[in-house]
């Protein structure tokens, strides 16, 4: 059993009065997040996939390509 990590960010805001993050922040900040999840001790390490400002469409088919892996495989499957 794999322990399979989906990290979803993105840079655009949904209002315009909100400041948006840039994207290359918001890369680091997922890079970093990334790092501490595929750094954990092996049994508790996982494999980290991210999804930094992806359309709706590219999101979903990652989610559903994961999804279909983990229950093949009885993998964790993390989505944040």
């Amino acid at each position: 059993m794999s322990r399979l990590a989906l990290l979803i960010a993105n840079s655009i805001t949904a209002q315009h009065t909100q400041k948006a993050e840039s994207s290359s922040h918001v890369s680091r900040t997922i890079s970093q997040l990334g790092d501490v999840l595929s750094g954990l001790p092996e049994p508790y390490a996982f494999q980290v996939t991210p999804l930094v400002d992806k359309t709706p469409t590219q999101t979903r088919q990652a989610i559903d390509r994961a999804a279909e892996k983990a229950a093949r495989s009885s993998d964790l499957l993390l989505i944040y």
